[in-house]
């Protein structure tokens, strides 16, 4: 089982030193993770800044989809949904999203993946979510997860 918590950085933004909140899994900045990780995927762009974390903050006026499972609710028991975990620091851009599913009492992040829109080898716009390959699942209690999405909100 996995830990998610809320833990602060500090970032040089505007050419000041802040702290700001991330989310930690197991220990570790997953924004970190996912730079290590995915190095190609987040050397661009958008992608190379540092995101806020956004898990479970209202982005319906943000997203317009005609996808059932945009959400930014935690999945019913056997459900599953998609929603986004990091947005830009002005808080008009979704970057990153997971899809997530409950079985029982455990959260799973089964996908993890890019805003296409903001993808710059791409062609078109298309509202797309770009699946990251070779992301392994992350599970956790549905408390601890609960926990890190009331103290974001």
């Amino acid at each position: 089982m996995n830990k998610i918590s809320i833990e602060k950085v500090n970032v040089k933004y505007a050419n000041e030193n802040i702290s700001i909140s991330d989310l930690f899994i197991d220990g570790y900045s997953l924004q970190e993770i996912l730079k290590s990780t995915f190095k190609k995927e987040f050397s661009k762009g958008r992608f190379k800044e540092f995101f806020v974390p956004i898990l479970g903050i209202d982005f319906s006026s943000k997203l317009e989809s005609d996808n059932d499972s945009f959400t930014n609710l935690l999945p019913h028991k056997n459900q599953s949904v998609i929603t986004p975990i990091y947005g830009c620091h002005d808080d008009c851009c979704l970057y990153v999203f997971i899809q997530v599913s409950r079985k029982d009492n455990i959260i799973i992040w089964n996908k993890i993946g890019r805003n296409s829109n903001f993808i710059f080898d791409k062609d078109s716009i298309n509202n797309e979510i770009e699946w990251l390959d070779l992301f392994k699942e992350y599970h956790f209690d549905i408390e601890n997860y609960k926990t890190v999405i009331n103290k974001l909100k």
